[in-house]
Order: C-alpha cells, then sequence, then structure tokens
C-alpha cells in the first residue's frame, strides 16, 4: 500500500496532498456547521431569556398598576367619606356662616396646589385671559354647586343629601343633549326613572326632610353637572397641553377662581352680621368652635384630594368601571354617616335609597353601551 511519499526524492505526492486538502476542506465544513448550530442555539437561547424577561416584567408593572388602582381607589372613598363627615361636622357649629364655609371648602386646596407648581412637581398651568373667560362659567357653576352641597346638608342629613346628589346623572344627560349635542338612546332616559323614583321615596320618608335642603342639593346637581360638561368639552381642546391645562390643573384653576367667586358673597352677607354679634370672639374662645374650624381645615382638604384621586384613578380604569365605582362611592358616604350621626333610615327610606343608587348604577350602564354601539 502507497504511504503518499516518493522514496526517491523525499516529498508528498500529489494525490497526497489533493487527499489532504478534501480532507481538510471537510473537517472546516463540519467545524462551521457545529459553530452555526451552537450559535442558532444560543440566539433561541437569548431570545426566550428575552421573552422571559419581558413576560416578568409586564407581571411586575401589572401587579404595580392593580397595586396603584387598590390605593388609589381606596383613598377616592377615604377622602369622599372624610370630607363629608367632618363637613357636617363642621356646619353642626358653624350653620349660621354657610358661606364661609363654602369658601373654606373652596380655598383649602389652593396652598396644596401652590406647593405643587412652585417645587416644579406639577406645570403650572397657563391662563391667558382668553382661556379664563372660558373657565369662568364653569368656575361660576362649580362654586355655585358647592354653595348648594353646603346649604343642603346644614339643612338635612348627609344621606338625604347624597341620596338626592344621585340624581346628577340626570343632569349630566341634559346638559350633555344641550351643550356637547350628545344624544342617548332610550335606555339611558329610561334609566333615569328609578333614580327619580328613589328619590322621590326618600323625600317622602326621611324624617330631616325639608325644601330647602332638597332644593339646594338639586342646585348642585346642576351646578356641578354643568361643570362636567363644559370641563369635558374644554378638555378637548387641541392646545390643551401647551397650556399646562389637563383635568387635575384645571381643576384647580376652577377651584381658585371658585373661591374667588364665593368671597364677595361672605363680605357681603355674613361678615358685618358676624362681627356686629360677635360670632369670631366666641368662636375662638371655646374648644367645641375650634374643633369644628378644624374639622372644616380637614374637610376642604379632602375635598380637593378626593377629586384628584377620582382624576389619578381614571387614568386606570375604563369609563363604566369609574363611573360604577363613584355611584359605589355615595354608599359608603350615606353609610358612614348613619354610623357617626346615627342617622334613623326607615324601611321605606331604605328602599328609596337602594332604589335611587341602583337607578344611577343602571344609568351608566346604559350610558356605557350607548357609546359602544
Amino acid at each position: 500500500m502507497s504511504s503518499g511519499w516518493d522514496t526517491e526524492h523525499g516529498i508528498v505526492s500529489e494525490s497526497s496532498i489533493e487527499s489532504r486538502q478534501l480532507l481538510h476542506h471537510e473537517y472546516e465544513q463540519d467545524a462551521s456547521f457545529v459553530g452555526e448550530k451552537e450559535r442558532a442555539h444560543e440566539n433561541v437561547s437569548s431570545g426566550a431569556r428575552d421573552a422571559t424577561l419581558r413576560h416578568d416584567r409586564d407581571v411586575r408593572e401589572d401587579q404595580m398598576e392593580g397595586g396603584l388602582l387598590a390605593v388609589g381607589v381606596c383613598l377616592w372613598y377615604l377622602f369622599s367619606v372624610v370630607s363629608q363627615i367632618m363637613l357636617k361636622k363642621s356646619l353642626l357649629v358653624l350653620e349660621s356662616m354657610p358661606l364661609f364655609v363654602t369658601l373654606a371648602m373652596l380655598v383649602t386646596g389652593l396652598p396644596y396646589n401652590l406647593v405643587l407648581w412652585v417645587s416644579g412637581a406639577r406645570s403650572v398651568p397657563k391662563v391667558p385671559l382668553l382661556i379664563l373667560l372660558e373657565i369662568m362659567p364653569m368656575a361660576l357653576a362649580h362654586a355655585a354647586g358647592t354653595i348648594g352641597l353646603v346649604f343642603s346638608m346644614a339643612s338635612v342629613s348627609v344621606a338625604f343629601t347624597h341620596i338626592v346628589k344621585s340624581l346628577e346623572p340626570v343632569f349630566n344627560a341634559l346638559f350633555g343633549l344641550v351643550l356637547a349635542d350628545v344624544n342617548f338612546s332610550w335606555p339611558v332616559y329610561l334609566a333615569i326613572v328609578p333614580v327619580v323614583m328613589g328619590v322621590s321615596i326618600c323625600s317622602i320618608s326621611d324624617a330631616s326632610y325639608s325644601h330647602f335642603g332638597l332644593v339646594s342639593a338639586m342646585v348642585s346637581n346642576v351646578g356641578y353637572s354643568y361643570r362636567n360638561v363644559r370641563s369635558k368639552i374644554f378638555l378637548h381642546r387641541e392646545d390643551v397641553s401647551a397650556l399646562s391645562l389637563d383635568a387635575v390643573n384645571l381643576f384647580a384653576v376652577i377651584q381658585a377662581l371658585s373661591a374667588c367667586c364665593v368671597l364677595p358673597l361672605v363680605l357681603l352677607f355674613e361678615m358685618p352680621q358676624s362681627l356686629e354679634q360677635g360670632f369670631w370672639t366666641r368662636l375662638l374662645e371655646t374648644n367645641s368652635s375650634r374643633f369644628a374650624l378644624r374639622d372644616l381645615a380637614l374637610a376642604g382638604i379632602c375635598f380637593h384630594l378626593y377629586y384628584e384621586a377620582a382624576f389619578k384613578v381614571l387614568k386606570y380604569l375604563h369609563p363604566l368601571s369609574h363611573s360604577i365605582i363613584n355611584t359605589l362611592k355615595r354608599v359608603f358616604v350615606i353609610g358612614a354617616s348613619i354610623v357617626v350621626f346615627h342617622t334613623s333610615m326607615n324601611p321605606l327610606n331604605g328602599l328609596g335609597c337602594v332604589v335611587a343608587l341602583l337607578g344611577a348604577g343602571l344609568y351608566q350602564y346604559a350610558v356605557y353601551r350607548t357609546s359602544k354601539s
């Protein structure tokens, strides 16, 4: 058998060289194939790792979002309940100064907003004259709504005020039709019927009922509903971002302007008489009066934070879910007021409350279904 060497000259033959070149080429091909397999395996492993990391990140984000939503809803309910309970407690002492109480409710959130604006934690809204004139009707409506709320709670129970307040969606629908040309289907208007029935049942059976309390709560419904519809229209402007007037900043501006609207009423109708009668001197001399001022300050702060929490929660919720949670909020307010103030509620009154709140929930659902269709 030939060894591939030329024994005479001591060199490798041509056939041996070709054979070795072929073997070397085959080895390189095998090595290249193995390398490609390894790289493909590494790419698959890397893609799997990336997909796992993305999934874990999405799970963590969902968990964090769910946690933030739960905290937001709890704060929303807490601020709402505390603001209404503290407002009623302060009115038990300050019932002769409802306009002053209204002013305090509107102005106590201003320092909170100023801190956020000055510190840069929130963009400072830009409000030129033309924009100011456009926002002013919303501020007047908000002022009227808050005055109606305070006057109603000063004359009737918290429970009755909030049962009447469940009629607010009715006025939202009416102002939506008039101002925004939003025409709902018949199920929406039909859902209003149980709300009206529930409020009517409560009106004839509530022990604290008064015509003034009912009318004041209705004024609050009209004012807040007009503000809601006009605010939604305003927030669809193209220059909202440039003006830094998102929903939260817009509400802060409305609050400040509303306080400016109520201040002249306080100075004109309540301040002179209170000074003549030495009201403020007597107010600061008793512990119960000082506690009333403390309760009023807490009510005003929670009143502002309640709206802010509601806006924050809306970011994470479907509008239908947000509306249902907002309706259920009144259940907690009514329940807390019954416990704190020992409000008596007979079976007929309880039936009216349930019917009104269920009607409000049906209304929100009907609006959602209409918007989807």
